[in-house]
């Protein structure tokens, strides 16, 4: 009898630290525009902390981002019109040449990376961004944006 009440005492508390475990979640995202690509990118969310991998751009459109002199590539949420920065870098060629837009985006990882305001992928679902800003060697700024497609 006493080997049975601890066989179940073992089992009830095996039950209740498997339901304390933290779920992780992971989701892939990509999108596309007429001159570039967003590929392998991906978000990993455990309770508080998340790790933001931006993935690769790929340039579509062969020639046309041959004279930028710098860019800047920016992932954000944007939410009731509320625009909040999850990732953002740039780069600039002082040399006064052209540069090549890098094909590696960055990571990031931390607590709160993605906003207070993102508690699970569906909050990302319609919301997640890219924006590209490129600035060519006669100084003339574009920017392209795209709403970025997420996967579970």
């Amino acid at each position: 009898m006493k080997k049975l009440i601890a066989l179940v005492l073992a089992l009830v508390c095996v039950l209740v630290l498997a339901g304390c475990q933290e779920q992780v979640l992971t989701c892939s995202f990509r999108g596309e525009h007429e001159y570039f690509a967003i590929s392998n990118g991906s978000i990993t969310m455990e309770d508080k902390e998340a790790v933001f991998d931006g993935g690769i751009i790929e340039i579509t459109q062969s020639g046309f981002f041959d004279e930028v002199a710098s860019y800047t590539t920016t992932f954000y949420t944007l939410t009731n019109g509320e625009q909040k920065v999850i990732l953002s870098n740039t780069e600039i060629n002082q040399t006064g040449e052209a540069t090549t837009i890098d094909s590696d985006l960055g990571s990031i990882s931390g607590e709160g990376i993605l906003g207070n305001e993102v508690k699970s992928v569906d909050d990302l679902k319609e919301n997640l961004w890219f924006e590209l800003k490129t600035t060519d060697l006669n100084g003339t700024e574009n920017v392209y944006q795209i709403q970025l497609v997420l996967t579970e």
